[in-house]
């Protein structure tokens, strides 16, 4: 828990820029080309990668999916959505726009595939 405490506020202490498309960047490439729902599959399958890796190496998982589900760009793209609209309505978080995506996506993915206790101790 705290390397993503850490992650999340290096992320947000730094700016977004440098870590892929904010939401607002992302929302204009998903208006103009298909390419977005691949943009957000790649984020997601890098965050599996990292978190197959943190639980590799003796520490948490970023996120607990069940075993054998395979995650597509649909479920990908419906996770980041429903993300996006619990921070902006029940976080309350107005400035969305300028969020990164992969941590949109990261805080959706851990909403969605939460870890019990014995899998986030590690």
């Amino acid at each position: 828990m705290r390397i993503l405490l850490a992650l999340v506020l290096f992320l947000l202490i730094c700016g977004s820029t440098s870590f892929g498309f904010t939401t607002e960047q992302y929302d204009d490439l998903a208006k103009s080309d298909s390419a977005g729902k691949f943009y957000l599959k790649g984020v997601g399958d890098s965050l599996q990668f990292a978190s197959v890796w943190s639980e590799g190496n003796g520490h948490a998982p970023l996120f607990c999916p069940p075993e054998k589900f395979v995650l597509t760009a649909d479920n990908f793209d419906n996770i980041y959505t429903e993300e996006l609209e619990k921070l902006k309505k029940e976080k309350g978080i107005k400035q969305t726009k300028s969020l990164p995506v992969g941590l949109v996506m990261l805080l959706g993915l851990q909403s969605t595939f939460p870890c019990k206790s014995a899998q986030a101790g590690k």
